[in-house]
């Protein structure tokens, strides 16, 4: 609580008295590892420091951008994006030296995409997605994007009796 401190900085109320609340924690972890897909790599106990990401944003046109940046042991990795009027998906990224990460990127198709302003010809088409392994650096990754409707299957409420 933000008025959990007295000026002479005993504890206000043993009613509530943390000072360390998740509260909106739960949001923040889903921006980073949802909306701009930062993510250490699971299964590689041999890499660590996060010395090896997953990097697979989620955008959605409803927010238009999304940027986080997460400074780890390995050094600063940043993804972002953006959705611009004409529809074209800009994804900006950037690896730290001595790392490298596999990217997903979502609703793509190989042959439209350009990154830092060159047709990519490495990669693989998985579905919807294109997947590529990227080494330290900063990456601008280009394309038209197709948002996907998802349709939410929801349970219907059971009926009660009267």
């Amino acid at each position: 609580r933000w008025n959990s401190l007295n000026p002479d900085g005993s504890i206000s109320s043993t009613s509530m008295n943390s000072l360390n609340h998740y509260a909106y924690g739960s949001i923040v972890e889903w921006m980073y590892r949802d909306m701009c897909g930062l993510n250490p790599s699971a299964g590689d106990d041999d890499v660590t420091g996060f010395r090896h990401a997953r990097i697979a944003p989620k955008p959605d046109k409803s927010l238009q951008w999304a940027r986080a940046r997460y400074h780890s042991a390995a050094g600063c990795y940043e993804s972002g994006w953006r959705i611009d009027e004409a529809g074209r998906l800009t994804i900006e990224i950037t690896i730290p030296f001595n790392a490298f990460a596999r990217v997903v990127l979502p609703n793509a198709q190989l042959s439209q995409i350009t990154i830092n302003d060159q047709r990519l010809h490495e990669g693989e088409q998985i579905g919807d997605d294109v997947e590529l392994t990227l080494g330290a650096g900063s990456y601008t990754i280009v394309y038209p994007f197709q948002e996907k409707n998802i349709p939410v299957e929801m349970e219907a409420p059971a009926s009660r009796s009267t």
